[in-house]
């Protein structure tokens, strides 16, 4: 284990209803879900979802942050990304952060390397994975 990250939910331009406020679970189950194929990210949700008494439905599935990413400018729905994947397009107003009425739980971040953990991939992982 090398750290924490806490991802960030992400909209295009069509649901800026949802921009510069504060937004509840709640409100945020009634809109449609983008979510990765495959790996933790959905059980993360469905785990969050749960915790709160709700259950997650996920509309649309995508298989890398790069198609995560344009899918949510694309405006598919609600999608999960960490935020130094999405910089440039936050800045050009392409996909917007959401202010949730309570955070995203953290996850943790491993590293899984062939030798002993080197100091490029602690530098990585402090300089880009944990920076936000």
């Amino acid at each position: 284990k090398v750290g924490e990250l806490r991802e960030k939910l992400a909209v295009g331009n069509e649901y800026m209803e949802l921009v510069g406020r504060k937004v509840t679970l709640e409100e945020l189950a009634e809109y449609p879900f983008i979510t990765y194929r495959s790996g933790s990210s959905k059980k993360y949700l469905q785990r969050w979802f749960e915790e709160n008494g709700m259950i997650f439905q996920a509309q649309t599935e995508v298989t890398g942050v790069s198609i995560m990413r344009q899918a949510i400018m694309d405006n598919f729905g609600v999608g999960d990304i960490y935020p130094p994947m999405a910089e440039v397009a936050e800045r050009d107003k392409k996909l917007f952060f959401l202010d949730l009425d309570g955070e995203l739980p953290e996850r943790e971040v491993f590293a899984v390397t062939r030798c002993e953990r080197s100091s490029i991939v602690d530098l990585f992982v402090k300089d880009y994975l944990l920076k936000f």
